[in-house]
């Protein structure tokens, strides 16, 4: 089967862990179907001058547009038109006029690609809706968390992305609470089909560490968070709950525009002694992080499904975070707490609770082997063929 594959969150050299799971996804896949033929188009936004006015499409500049060949995937980032903040109107029209070019080309070299699909919804699924219906080409989308949950609650945008779902072979949610989402805007539940994101179990996993020592943690309680610095994450929400958590360090790994303000947090709280900032680290560097925490928190407000929580788990770490959603797949009795409102007042209270718990960490790593990589893409593949036969 010869796949076309649309996704604007994807792994490049400007931005080695956006979309990590994408690429994971489609590796997995590869390695379970090598029969299969894997094109990714992954476009980035351009603008010009806007280097000027956004680090993001600063450090974009410079990608190639070359195709490179990585894990048997064929992947390249072609320029779409894109006008920072306020451009997300036109997004999926500038996005589609740019992977047609490129599918012309594919056509071309290869001949007609068996499935279209877009690993994102928004701008990817009207985007890709347009390719179908202009080559004749069959489509899937997969919807991932704020593609549906932002992006859905814009009226022009929700009809966009609606319209698009109604011409599909198939949609995929990465959780049962988003596809509820996904019928509430309007799409067809009887198209849609629940395929978790998988987790690497064999690189998260419990890890002899010593970052405590490395970092120098003075506290007996470790708390690690993990995502971008930016305010829907919550960071900022478990700063203010550290001055109600004596006895407790923090450690926030990653990067992002509320940086400056969660250090100015830091330091009008007094916390610079019990909470580090220590940056983005590549995937192989978590283990060691995930296994040297006592609880793993989660403060967002908004997921699709939250991939760190299976990561944590899969290191045995016991697991707290916010009502939102897919965290009920995650988090029972056996395996962690429920943060029941997004305050740090409540944040504060349930982490306390949650250390006072003794949680079996094998029996929190065994809830993860199910969902290994491997078996998402032997789902994933048959979901694909169906999708092919019924059009």
């Amino acid at each position: 089967m010869k796949l076309f594959i649309l996704s604007t969150l994807y792994p490049n050299a400007a931005y080695p862990l956006t979309g990590l799971f994408v690429a994971r996804r489609l590796e997995a896949l590869k390695r379970h179907r090598p029969d299969f033929d894997i094109t990714v188009c992954a476009p980035v936004p351009f603008f010009p001058f806007a280097g000027y006015l956004s680090e993001t499409y600063r450090r974009r500049a410079g990608l190639s547009d070359k195709a490179y060949e990585k894990d048997g995937l064929t992947v390249f980032h072609p320029r779409f038109f894109n006008i920072p903040r306020i451009g997300s109107g036109s997004a999926a029209e500038n996005l589609s006029q740019t992977a047609a070019k490129y599918l012309k080309r594919y056509i071309a070299a290869k001949g007609r690609p068996d499935l279209l699909v877009a690993e994102y919804f928004f701008p990817d699924a009207p985007a890709v809706a347009f390719l179908s219906k202009k080559f004749n080409i069959p489509f899937i989308a997969t919807a991932r968390g704020s593609d549906i949950t932002h992006f859905g609650e814009m009226p022009a945008l929700r009809k966009k992305m609606v319209t698009a779902s109604e011409t599909s072979a198939g949609l995929l949610s990465v959780s049962e609470d988003l596809a509820k989402d996904m019928t509430r805007i309007g799409m067809e539940a009887d198209k849609i089909t629940i395929l978790r994101n998988g987790v690497d179990t064999d690189l998260f996993q419990p890890t002899p560490s010593d970052i405590r020592k490395r970092i120098g943690v003075k506290t007996e309680k470790l708390l690690l968070s993990v995502g971008h610095l930016v305010e829907r994450k919550g960071h900022h929400l478990i700063i203010e709950a550290l001055t109600r958590l004596p006895d407790v360090s923090l450690v926030i790994i990653g990067d992002g525009t509320d940086r400056g303000l969660c250090e100015k947090a830091i330091e009008k709280n007094g916390l610079r002694d019990r909470i580090f900032l220590v940056g983005a680290k590549p995937p192989e560097e978590l283990p060691a992080y995930y296994s040297a925490a006592d609880l793993f928190i989660l403060a967002s407000a908004r997921e699709g499904r939250a991939n760190v929580l299976g990561e944590a788990a899969a290191c045995g770490v016991p697991l707290c975070a916010t009502d939102i959603q897919g965290v009920r797949e995650f988090i029972h009795a056996e395996t962690g707490r429920i943060i029941t409102a997004r305050t740090p007042e409540r944040i504060a209270k349930t982490v306390s609770e949650a250390l006072k718990v003794n949680f079996c960490k094998s029996l929190i790593r065994a809830s993860t082997l199910s969902q290994s990589w491997e078996k998402n893409a032997q789902r994933y593949a048959a979901f694909m063929e169906k999708a092919v036969k019924i059009t």
